[in-house]
């Protein structure tokens, strides 16, 4: 029998964890293997447990979910790591995909059918994003100059790659952007793995912002 996956939660904030533990527990195949109330105390427990996923929050009380990302990022890369915050400033959510984040979901708009979803995104090799998230991230990454732009044909993206790319700037799921393109779930995971080839990058937040920086969206 496969052991059951484990995931540990990152947050101070008692009654949410509580909703987590409860949502997950009864809609997923992930058993909670803890949680932690502080970046210190995570930072002790996750070194033991190395679970498969960990949920952050960004502002936890003696410091920001975005050091965790980047230190189980840099101990534990293959563990995924979903920001699940309240909304930061824009700086805080491009360091947290910077830095390996796999995911970033809106605390304050989260019901139980979203949670679920990303989960199940993360595990088909999605980046699963808030939509408004996603569209103040490609705001952000709008106003970001470059010098030295990389020419659109340098990339040798198909048409239907270029559609997929706009899509996942849009912080669309996979099974979403499927069926506005009338394809299977693991065709768009295919176009988006020679997308992120193509543009050299390895998570929806840098290939976001490559295309924008390459005039590709």
């Amino acid at each position: 029998m496969t052991p059951a996956r484990q995931l540990w939660i990152v947050d101070d904030d008692l009654s949410f964890c509580d909703f987590l533990r409860q949502t997950l527990t009864n809609q997923t195949d992930y058993q909670i293997a803890g949680m932690s109330h502080s970046l210190h105390d995570a930072k002790h427990h996750l070194a033991q447990h190395q679970p498969d996923l960990v949920t952050v929050d960004l502002s936890l009380p003696d410091g920001s979910g975005v050091e965790l990302v980047r230190w189980l990022q840099q101990h534990y890369p293959s563990c995924k790591k979903m920001v699940v915050s309240l909304w930061g400033n824009d700086d805080l959510v491009f360091r947290a995909f910077q830095y390996g984040a796999d995911g970033f979901l809106q605390k304050d708009k989260l019901i139980g059918m979203e949670i679920t979803a990303a989960i199940c995104a993360l595990e088909d090799g999605g980046t699963p994003i808030s939509p408004k998230i996603a569209k103040r991230l490609l705001g952000h990454f709008q106003m970001i100059q470059t010098e030295q732009a990389a020419p659109i044909d340098d990339c040798q993206l198909s048409d239907r790659e270029r559609e997929v790319l706009q899509l996942l700037a849009k912080g669309l799921l996979y099974k979403e952007i499927a069926e506005l393109l009338n394809l299977s779930p693991h065709t768009v995971a295919s176009h988006v793995k020679r997308i992120y080839k193509k543009i050299n990058v390895a998570s929806r937040g840098e290939a976001v912002f490559e295309a924008q920086k390459r005039h590709l969206l």
